[in-house]
């Protein structure tokens, strides 16, 4: 609490109540049935601002709430050289459901032993799997140790 002389108040309508004591301010507020808030400490003389604040509280936690990202996780189906065609279409079939949802998906190939020699095969092995998804967006494919890699995105109509 600040017992400064001056303060600068705002009723809870926004109207500019001008400069007067802390007290006088604090008997305004509770007449009215509301509390003082300060809301700013810049400059000569603080802002005090009368409101609810439990509403004002609501308001800033719903606001927060409004503004935050909603994002979708980022799913993830590896997939072997030597996958069976019934496992491959069935991993297929999960992919095309979580780009229903709206998910973006990170398709990856992992190589093993001998398999790392030929990274092409991988690069075939994704475009087949591409191919069988359909209409998506797709990022550039890259290629690390071991495994190559993209990531598809729904198309948004």
């Amino acid at each position: 609490m600040c017992f400064r002389k001056d303060v600068l108040v705002v009723d809870d309508e926004g109207t500019n109540l001008g400069s007067m004591s802390y007290t006088d301010a604090k008997k305004l507020a509770d007449d009215a049935g509301l509390d003082l808030i300060e809301v700013s400490k810049q400059g000569k003389n603080p802002v005090y601002r009368i409101m609810d604040e439990g509403k004002w509280k609501y308001e800033q936690k719903k606001k927060a709430h409004k503004n935050k990202q909603h994002t979708m996780p980022l799913k993830e189906m590896k997939f072997r050289l030597t996958i069976d065609t019934h496992d491959q279409a069935t991993k297929v079939g999960h992919i095309k459901k979580f780009l229903a949802k709206g998910h973006s998906v990170k398709l990856l190939v992992q190589l093993k032993g001998r398999e790392k020699a030929n990274p092409n095969l991988a690069n075939e092995k994704l475009a087949s799997i591409i191919t069988e998804l359909g209409e998506v967006k797709q990022d550039q494919m890259k290629r690390s140790t071991g495994q190559v890699h993209t990531i598809v995105h729904p198309i948004k109509h």
